[in-house]
């Protein structure tokens, strides 16, 4: 916000104090001139000049209307203020999203915001968030700890809020400090008839709004305002040296009334304050007539640490590869560095890096510093993370109706989902021909993996595993392949369950009972329904499919304890190609190995295409339509081939649904050839591929695996 200085009229020179201190134009700092002379010099040039960011303005009484020189500016930044219309001639404070400061470059040549120095001390994530209250459109940055908030510090509030504004407080060392109160003034004889300018209604007014302003700077800006210092006029000690020098002139006004002399008894009485509180605001108030703003706290002695190294440190810990959160990635933005690392290791791999480019290392407490307040990094990956849901409703302290009941529905869904995966697993223990299994992908696996620091800062191959535990007999198995044979979306997910499901089924397993989390894009989807559809029309020893889905947030399942074993194992070895990872998997527990399986480009199906052959999947015979984000459970059965039957809540009875509905050529699932998913396979990033090369050529990959990273399929550009 500037003002044209054009816009200064006598009217705002004339007028009294609250009138000035009302009109916005007057919240101005010129400097090098008074407040007269520069509306008077600078009303034909027309120059822009940007709010002081002083907390006060210079506004002077009418008995006290002389010409004012501003005071030099100061270093540090202040709390911007705009006088607002008040009976007092004093303004609520306004933040600085109110007031932007353009550049303004004085007579020197030298730009005004060079007066004004930041403090550099603040952190990105500080001032991102003070960005994000200025404009709206910004994110407000995530740490991995709280930051302090020193203006809800119990000193802060019993300083700055209720000292401040004249309330009770309780200082640090324990002592109860009373409540601000008007007192009773002079006396009748004052020769001054102070009560007579002004009554008790008019002084409870000055004293609530000098008060209610709770901000020093201000404050001390009316007292200087009101009273004048002068030298002495007269000695009455009768001594040639007398130590006082100055006298003093007290004055008070009200909107729409000139300033009146008053004496010092009634001022301070008015006003509640000593008249310690007095010579201090005259002695900080400077030529200009403006109080200088409060320094404390605001010295420039801080060590400080260069910008070029914040942002070295910042480049560093960004060269590490984070992971997200397994279950509820999309709810959190906390991501995972591997358990290999910790802060202390990553600050010595930050010294490293330094001594390599020959620069100097910031301290330890400053890496600490900027990793703690500017990333949301942990260093372990959550084995079981809390339900979104359940920690929502624990916080609330108001719950409503609404909340209640869907909590209860949720509770209820997840109960009887975990009593539906026990059943099962109990009637596969006594009944051989079923199959109860829970199947869950695990976290991506990395080619080359190891404890070199290198290969924190690269991009590597990734490695899939999907798993399938049987919870009859408590084997398990492990499907994995690269990215460069495969993705890991509904296709490859259904591949691996059909060489799951016909492998049992060649072995006498004929009903199956499948579990895992409600993934829409690997597990939940019209795809995975459509391997359910073709096994039962075309497998003889295949009876029914079941796959039910446990409850959002609570899809913990005896995978956790394969993917845990595999990690284990190999958090101390160096692998570098997956076979090897096969490797790791297959040696991951000695009392009943995990059954692995490397799969090929020939054992992916593309199910997508087999799925055209079904006309219908969202509307049951009912009429109701199929709502597949909030289905519970999918069964398949040799007795009705066509039918899929659905719930939506597992306290539910199935619901059917004709897949060929309104179709004249019906197609039989034995009819239907499988068409591989895709003949060649996927390529490589150019950046993920330069990676790698770069570990070859640095030999940190050994060379006798130099040919198989070479020979990995890539885009040429990126």
């Amino acid at each position: 916000m500037s003002i044209q200085l054009t816009e200064l009229s006598e009217e705002l020179l004339t007028c009294s104090t609250p009138k000035r201190l009302a009109d916005p134009r007057c919240n101005e700092h010129l400097a090098g001139s008074s407040f007269e002379a520069c509306s008077a010099t600078l009303a034909a040039s027309s120059v822009s000049v940007p709010v002081t960011t002083l907390a006060t303005v210079p506004s002077v009484s009418t008995c006290m209307m002389t010409s004012l020189s501003p005071p030099p500016v100061t270093s540090a930044v202040h709390d911007i203020s705009l006088p607002v219309s008040s009976k007092s001639g004093i303004s609520p404070p306004l933040t600085t999203s109110d007031v932007s400061l353009p550049p303004v470059t004085s007579a020197t040549g030298t730009s005004a915001a060079s007066f004004v120095m930041t403090d550099t001390s603040v952190s990105p994530l500080t001032t991102a968030t003070v960005t994000s209250e200025n404009n709206t459109s910004s994110a407000v940055i995530k740490s991995r700890k709280r930051l302090r908030d020193e203006c809800k510090w119990k000193r802060n509030v019993r300083k700055k809020v209720l000292k401040n504004l004249g309330k009770e407080y309780t200082s640090i060392s324990g002592k109860v400090v009373c409540e601000k109160k008007m007192r009773t003034g002079c006396s009748e004889n004052c020769k001054r008839k102070c009560h007579e300018s002004f009554d008790c209604e008019k002084r409870n007014e000055i004293f609530e709004q000098f008060w209610s302003a709770g901000e020093i700077n201000q404050q001390r800006q009316f007292i200087a305002d009101h009273v004048q210092r002068i030298a002495t006029k007269r000695k009455t000690t009768g001594k040639e040296a007398s130590s006082r020098k100055f006298s003093f002139l007290y004055c008070l006004s009200v909107e729409n009334c000139q300033a009146s002399s008053v004496c010092k008894k009634f001022f301070l009485d008015t006003l509640g304050i000593k008249e310690d509180v007095v010579y201090g605001a005259c002695k900080k108030k400077c030529s200009g007539g403006v109080v200088t703003s409060d320094q404390r706290g605001r010295h420039m002695k801080q060590r400080r640490v260069a910008d070029s190294i914040k942002r070295g440190i910042r480049q560093h810990i960004e060269s590490f590869t984070p992971v997200e959160s397994h279950y509820c990635r999309k709810q959190t933005d906390r991501k995972y560095l591997p358990e290999s690392l910790s802060l202390r290791k990553m600050y010595r791999l930050y010294q490293d890096s330094c001594k390599e480019q020959g620069t100097t290392p910031a301290m330890e407490s400053t890496y600490r510093k900027i990793f703690n307040r500017e990333f949301n990094y942990y260093f372990f990956t959550p084995k079981k993370d809390q339900c979104d849901f359940c920690t929502q409703y624990r916080n609330t302290s108001s719950k409503s109706e609404d909340l209640e009941r869907a909590y209860q529905v949720h509770c209820a869904e997840k109960e009887m989902a975990r009593q539906c995966k026990e059943n099962a697993k109990m009637r596969a223990k006594s009944e051989p021909e079923i199959i109860a299994a829970c199947f869950d992908l695990q976290q991506v696996l990395n080619c080359p993996h190891g404890d070199i620091s290198s290969f924190c800062y690269h991009r590597k191959l990734s490695v899939y595993n999907l798993t399938v535990y049987n919870m009859g007999n408590g084997f398990g198995s492990c499907y994995l392949w690269s990215e460069v044979i495969a993705c890991r979306g509904a296709n490859e997910v259904a591949s691996c369950l059909f060489r799951f499901i016909t492998e049992h089924a060649s072995q006498g397993g004929k009903i199956f009972e499948l579990f895992s989390d409600n993934c829409g894009g690997q597990n939940r989807n019209r795809f995975v329904a459509t391997l359910y559809w073709f096994l039962v029309g075309s497998i003889d020893a295949i009876e029914s499919v079941t796959h039910s889905f446990l409850e959002v947030g609570h899809t913990q399942n005896e995978n956790d304890s394969i993917h845990s074993a595999i990690e284990r194992a190999a958090r101390k070895a160096k692998i570098y190609t997956p076979e090897q990872w096969s490797a790791v998997a297959r040696t991951a527990r000695q009392n009943k190995p995990y059954s692995v399986q490397d799969m090929q480009l020939v054992d992916f199906i593309n199910f997508k295409e087999v799925a055209k052959e079904i006309r219908n999947f969202d509307v049951t015979d009912a009429g109701c339509k199929v709502n597949w984000s909030k289905l519970r459970s999918i069964r398949f059965s040799k007795a009705e081939p066509n039918i899929m039957l659905v719930k939506h809540s597992h306290g539910d009875d199935y619901a059917r649904v004709d897949l060929m509905r309104r179709k004249r050529n019906v197609t039989s699932a034995a009819d239907v050839q499988l068409p591989q998913l895709r003949t060649t396979g996927l390529h490589l990033s150019a950046a993920k591929y330069k990676d790698l090369s770069v570990l070859c050529a640095k030999y940190l990959i050994p060379p006798a695996y130099h040919p198989f990273f070479q020979a990995l399929p890539h885009d040429d550009t990126a």
